[in-house]
């Protein structure tokens, strides 16, 4: 493990992760998990890295749709999640949507948006609906303040 790797190597440090997991049951339920990973170096009679993993059924809690990451701990360049790779896999928005999508968020107008990538206020139009099909959202300030949520903006 990576990370593990440079805790070993300073021979101090700690990091936490936490993250949500779903998973299907053998009678086809979904289940929700809290999952916790604490690393942390030891220099007791064998000098390792020591990770401590904690899973917990979380079905009792009411889970809002959205997923989130949370990391803990001195040094956050240790986690670096969201990859843009993987998000991209991830994304129900082609790369050329999830750039305008960033535009939007920017500030700029689809007029603006259109001269930047060199395309027509039509298409940037057409690129807008279908973010906004795709999403099932009403309004893309509502798609925007969600991706933030969720930290993809």
């Amino acid at each position: 493990m990576k990370d593990g790797g440079k805790i070993f190597e300073n021979k101090k440090g700690r990091a936490l992760l936490s993250y949500t997991l779903r998973f299907c049951d053998l009678f086809e339920n979904f289940v929700n998990f809290l999952g916790q990973d604490y690393l942390f170096f030891a220099g007791t009679t064998n000098q390792a890295v020591y990770a401590i993993r904690v899973v917990t059924n979380i079905d009792r809690i009411k889970m809002k749709n959205n997923s989130f990451h949370q990391y803990v701990g001195k040094d956050l360049s240790l986690f670096r999640f969201p990859d843009e790779q993987l998000l991209e896999i991830a994304s129900i928005f082609s790369k050329r949507e999830f750039e305008i999508i960033k535009l939007i968020e920017s500030g700029l107008s689809s007029k603006e948006i259109a001269e930047k990538l060199f395309l027509s206020v039509h298409t940037v139009s057409t690129h807008r609906t279908n973010i906004l099909y795709k999403s099932s959202k009403a309004h893309i300030s509502d798609l925007i303040y969600e991706l933030k949520e969720q930290g993809l903006l």
